[in-house]
């Protein structure tokens, strides 16, 4: 008689694609099964290597032709333990500490964690309508711009107009417990006009116990190819400043890990000193102490001082819209700072999207065109992280802080895993296993 054999139970063990995030950080991640391992409908869970419950969200991407799971799509939220390795493993996933709540309500979705709250438009021109971070509104009135120029017969006459993105439907593809995506989608128009082009879509990321929101935005190139020219794109969010100037920051990271920053009213480098803790806090980027602890000649004049609350530039065709340094820019990173109250900024990947810029109050996250005229129909993709920060931080949070180009953190199974995972052949070549649009790329 044969011996008798213990059937295991199915798991993967995982590690950190190119080590660990520098900060915690939500994940998500696929998984291969073999053919006829897991079930239909299998729940999993995640542990470190010491047994430590890690909470977890599931969903299925592909099935075999049996109908067990071929391939899962995982995600964890900022709770998740920077170091060590962790396993995958069927049974009841950990509950998360904040989780991340989805209601609507008419026209108006709400997400919200514990830390951030974000409401959004399900109609209009403002998709966006309000993130607030700790019971305080950081940002409102989030709109999408379009920046369209046309050039007339003749030459030299070029008119350029200024685009809204309209949403026209919102849809809840997750609703928690550890991640939320709501996918809105529309089309860009000019005021006054009944004309709509540039079909969109934008999604809404935020995970459990997160400071921040995950916007990836998807447009179709449908203008008029021979008189339409894209020469701007961005989101647009109004930042309530209520502080007095020289309480309010601009920032922008560089790529070689420094943080240009500078108070709308500058009370350093003038002729008379303020005072080494006035110096110090405009540096930091914190509250001046008041203003009558400042020394008596800066005092009696420092309202008559010029305020620098518009930084921009014109640039060349293909150029970045910001350009203080050559190092700055490369940055990508940008952040309208108060400093007494929770605070907003924006980063944005990929290269030719670190280009943000401030004017007029608004946080304005621009993307310029790369590469020259768009194609009829050919589908572009903008990702942009919306960073909220805890009043009186000096540094900032995580995602600030840690602003160096970098892709983001991945979990990943063995590569064995991963080129053999039953059935036949090889599934994936020996490479990190990035999800689509849907499943949270």
């Amino acid at each position: 008689m044969p011996p008798a054999t213990t059937p295991t139970t199915p798991s993967a063990d995982l590690h950190w694609l190119d080590g660990p995030p520098p900060a915690p950080s939500g994940s998500t991640w696929g998984v291969p099964w073999p053919r006829g391992q897991v079930a239909k409908g299998t729940t999993f869970a995640l542990a470190t290597a010491d047994g430590a419950s890690v909470p977890v969200q599931s969903w299925p991407l592909a099935y075999w032709p049996d109908g067990s799971l071929k391939w899962t799509a995982h995600a964890t939220g900022a709770e998740t333990p920077v170091t060590g390795a962790f396993r995958l493993s069927t049974g009841a996933p950990a509950a998360p500490r904040r989780p991340v709540v989805v209601s609507k309500s008419g026209d108006e979705i709400r997400l919200g964690n514990g830390v951030v709250d974000v409401r959004l438009a399900a109609h209009g021109p403002t998709p966006i309508t309000s993130i607030t971070r700790d019971g305080t509104v950081v940002g409102h009135d989030g709109r999408l711009t379009l920046l369209l120029q046309g050039q007339h017969d003749d030459a030299n006459v070029v008119r350029r107009n200024e685009w809204v993105g309209y949403v026209t439907s919102a849809t809840i593809e997750q609703a928690g417990p550890v991640r939320a995506v709501v996918k809105l989608t529309g089309r860009y128009r000019l005021p006054g006009d009944v004309r709509s082009v540039l079909p969109w879509t934008l999604r809404i990321y935020l995970g459990a116990g997160d400071e921040a929101i995950r916007l990836v935005h998807h447009f179709v190139w449908d203008a008029d190819v021979d008189h339409d020219l894209i020469g701007g794109l961005g989101l647009q969010i109004a930042v309530p400043m209520a502080e007095e100037p020289h309480n309010r920051h601009i920032r922008f990271g560089t790529v070689a890990g420094g943080i240009w920053g500078e108070p709308v009213r500058v009370l350093t480098g003038l002729r008379r000193d303020p005072g080494s803790a006035v110096r110090a806090a405009q540096i930091a980027g914190t509250a001046t102490p008041p203003v009558d602890q400042w020394s008596q000649q800066v005092r009696d004049g420092y309202r008559q001082l010029a305020l620098w609350n518009e930084l921009h530039t014109v640039p060349g065709d293909g150029e970045p819209l910001l350009g203080v340094e050559a190092d700055l820019r490369q940055g990508q990173l940008a952040q309208a700072r108060r400093a007494r109250r929770p605070r907003i900024g924006f980063r944005l990947r990929r290269e030719h999207q670190r280009r943000p810029r401030l004017r007029h109050e608004r946080l304005l996250a621009a993307f310029p065109p790369r590469g020259g005229r768009p194609r009829r129909g050919r589908r572009h993709r903008h990702r942009h992280l919306v960073v909220m920060g805890a009043a009186g931080r000096r540094d900032g949070p995580a995602p600030l802080r840690h602003h160096r180009p970098r892709p983001r953190p991945l979990l990943r199974g063995r590569p064995a895993r991963i080129r053999h995972p039953g059935g036949r052949g090889p599934l994936h070549r020996d490479v990190a296993v990035g999800l689509g649009q849907h499943a949270g790329a």
